[in-house]
C-alpha cells in the first residue's frame, strides 16, 4: 500500500519552508566571533543569540524503507534479543544498529565479560548465547562466585549475527534511529539516517533498545539521568587491549605483592590455564604513579578482565566523570580524556609492573563504555528495595538471581573508584589468602515487571536494558549484559504479542506474553 505524502507529513508535524541564505551567514559569523572571542576574552552578544537560533528544516517526504510487527533501534545486548524473541514469537522485525557490528558494549565497547547474573541460574538467550560462544570455543567460564563469562568479542560479533540470520530479522548496520514517527501519541515506527539517506521504517510497536533512551525522550516520554539527589551519573570507561604480556613473570609479581594486589578470588583471579584475567588491584603503584606525576589523579587502580589468549587483556580502568552518554559533544570530551589516560596507563604499566615492561597497544573500543545515562520513567519506577525483598509483581514478565549486596554503590559518581590507602612502614599486612577460590556473595532473586517498559506518555513504545525504568540504585541489576539480554527478550515478546493482537503495548495480555516466554525458556515465579 502507497504512503501518502499528506498522511506521512502529518505524521512528522511538518513545517513550511523557509529561506536559509540569512540564517548561513549569521551562523558564519557567530563562528567566526566565538574564534575572536576565545582570543580576547568575553563573548559578543551576537554569539549567545546564535547559541539559541534554530533552522527550520523544510517538510519532505521520505521513502518507506520497511514495514513491520516490531522494530528494534538498537544492536546491544538488549536489541538482538529483542529482535530474536519477536522474531520466535511471530512478528516480522527490524533491526537498526549504529555500528557496523551488533553486540555493543559487549562487542564495540570491548567488554568481554558476561556478568551480572549467577551462572546455575541461566535462561533463556542468555544460556543460549552461553553455548552458542562455547559451540565457537568462545568463552571460559568464571570458576569464582559462579556468576559470569569471560568471552571472545570476535566470537560474540558472529553468533549475533548468525541470530539474526537464522531467524529472519531485517537487520540494517551503519543505521542510527533519528527520530520517531508519531502519531499523536503513539509511536508508528522511526526516521532512520545512513549512507541511503533519510528513509523511514513502519511498526505496529518499537522498542528503543538504544541504551539511552533516544527514541523514548524524543516522543516526549518522560525520563530521567543518574543520581536522585544530583543527576550525577557513574563514569564512563574507554576500553582497551594490550598484547606482548608476559603473564608468567606477571603472575609471579601479583603472588609475591599482595599489598599491591589483593587476594582475591573474584577480582584478584590470574588464572593461565583457562585462559582468564580479572585483576582489580595495583593501587599501591598507582600511588607511586601519583607521586611523580605519572597519572591522572582520577585513576586509582588498574583493572584487567578477558581472556588471556595471545599473551593479551583487556583494560577497563579509564575513569571519566561528569559527562553525559546522550550528548556527542560530552562523549567527545571522554573520548579524549580516555586517550590521554590510556597512553598514561601504557606508560605506568611499562615502567612499574613486572611482566608488563614490553606492553604493546592492540586496540581500542569503538564505543565509549556508558555505564548509566538516560532512562525512563515508567508506569512503575523499580526500587532497590525490590531487589532486596524479592517484590512479585502481577505482571511479572522475568525472575532472575544475581549476587551482590542490594544498595551497594557500584562505581561511584563521586569519584575514588579503587582508592586505598597508602601502604607505609607501620601498615598491618594484608590479609592471607581465602582457602578457597570459590567463594559466595548473596545470591538474590528478583522479579521484572512489564510496567517497568513501559514509558509514560506515550504507547506502543518498550523500553529494555539500563535505560528501563529504575530508580539509579537499582539500576545497577539491569545494567550487566545478562540483564540487557532478559530485558530484551522480555520486551520483544511483549511487543511481538501486542503487534499480533492489534492492541496497544500497555494493554496487551500479559498471560500470552508470560506463556510465550516460558516456551522461550523464560523463568517466572
Amino acid at each position: 500500500m502507497a504512503f501518502h505524502r499528506r498522511g506521512f507529513i502529518k505524521a512528522v508535524y511538518a513545517v513550511p519552508a523557509v529561506a536559509l541564505g540569512t540564517k548561513k551567514l549569521a551562523a558564519s559569523n557567530g563562528t567566526q566571533q566565538s574564534q575572536s572571542a576565545r582570543a580576547g576574552g568575553t563573548q559578543p552578544a551576537s554569539e549567545e543569540r546564535a547559541r539559541g537560533e534554530r533552522i527550520i528544516e523544510p517538510a519532505r517526504a521520505f521513502p518507506v524503507a520497511e514495514k513491520v510487527d516490531v522494530l528494534v533501534a538498537g544492536g546491544g545486548p538488549s536489541g538482538v534479543s529483542a529482535a530474536v524473541a519477536a522474531a520466535r514469537a511471530g512478528a516480522s522485525v527490524a533491526l537498526i544498529e549504529r555500528n557496523g557490528c551488533l553486540g555493543g558494549n559487549g562487542t564495540a565497547g570491548l567488554m568481554g565479560y558476561f556478568g551480572g547474573t549467577d551462572n546455575d541460574h541461566v535462561q533463556g538467550l542468555v544460556k543460549e548465547i552461553h553455548e552458542r560462544l562455547r559451540t565457537e570455543n568462545g568463552m571460559r567460564r568464571v570458576q569464582v562466585e559462579n556468576n559470569g563469562i569471560f568471552f571472545d568479542v570476535e566470537a560474540m560479533k558472529y553468533v549475533v549475527l548468525q541470530m539474526m540470520e537464522e531467524n529472519g530479522v531485517k537487520l540494517r548496520l551503519y543505521t542510527l534511529a533519528a527520530r520517531p514517527i508519531m502519531e499523536g501519541h503513539v509511536v508508528k515506527g522511526a526516521f532512520i539516517e545512513s549512507k541511503s539517506g533519510r528513509q523511514a521504517i513502519l511498526a505496529k510497536m518499537v522498542v528503543d533498545a538504544t541504551g539511552d533512551a533516544d527514541l523514548a525522550a524524543a516522543s516526549g516520554a518522560p525520563c530521567e539521568k543518574g543520581r536522585e539527589s544530583d543527576r550525577k551519573t557513574r563514569p564512563m570507561a574507554l576500553l582497551f587491549r594490550i598484547g606482548n604480556i608476559d603473564y608468567p613473570k606477571l603472575a609471579k609479581y601479583v603472588a609475591e605483592n599482595p599489598d599491591d594486589v589483593a587476594p582475591n578470588a573474584r577480582s584478584g583471579m590470574l588464572d593461565l590455564k583457562n585462559q582468564v584475567i580479572r585483576i582489580f588491584g595495583f593501587q599501591q603503584t598507582c600511588i607511586k604513579a601519583h607521586k611523580n606525576g605519572d597519572l591522572d589523579p582520577d585513576l586509582h587502580y588498574i583493572r584487567f578482565e578477558g581472556m588471556t589468549r595471545a599473551s593479551t587483556a583487556i583494560l577497563n580502568t579509564t575513569r571519566m566523570y561528569d559527562v553525559d552518554g546522550f550528548k556527542a559533544e560530552d562523549l567527545t570530551k571522554a573520548t579524549v580524556i580516555g586517550y590521554k589516560q590510556m597512553r598514561q596507563l601504557l606508560n605506568v604499566m611499562r615502567k612499574y609492573i613486572p611482566g608488563l615492561e614490553n606492553i604493546e597497544l592492540i586496540e581500542v573500543a569503538q564505543n565509549m563504555g556508558v555505564r548509566e545515562s538516560r532512562r525512563i520513567v515508567g508506569e512503575y519506577v523499580y526500587q532497590i528495595e525490590d531487589v532486596s525483598r524479592s517484590t512479585r509483581f502481577p505482571d511479572t514478565l522475568c525472575t532472575t538471581y544475581r549476587q551482590g549486596t542490594p544498595g551497594d554503590e557500584q562505581h561511584s559518581p563521586d569519584g575514588g573508584e579503587g582508592k586505598r590507602r597508602e601502604r607505609g612502614p607501620e601498615s598491618p599486612p594484608p590479609p592471607p589468602p581465602p582457602p578457597t577460590p570459590r567463594i559466595r556473595t548473596p545470591l538474590n532473586r528478583y522479579h521484572i515487571p512489564h510496567r517497568c517498559l513501559l514509558p509514560q506518555k506515550v504507547e506502543n513504545l518498550l523500553v529494555p536494558g539500563r535505560a528501563m525504568s529504575a530508580s539509579h540504585l537499582a539500576g545497577v541489576w539491569f545494567r550487566g549484559m545478562p540483564n540487557c539480554v532478559m530485558t530484551g527478550q522480555i520486551a520483544g515478546v511483549s511487543a511481538a504479542v501486542a503487534a499480533r493482537l492489534g492492541a496497544v503495548a500497555r494493554k496487551v495480555d500479559i498471560a500470552q506474553v508470560q506463556n510465550t516466554l516460558r516456551k522461550q525458556g523464560i523463568r517466572i515465579e
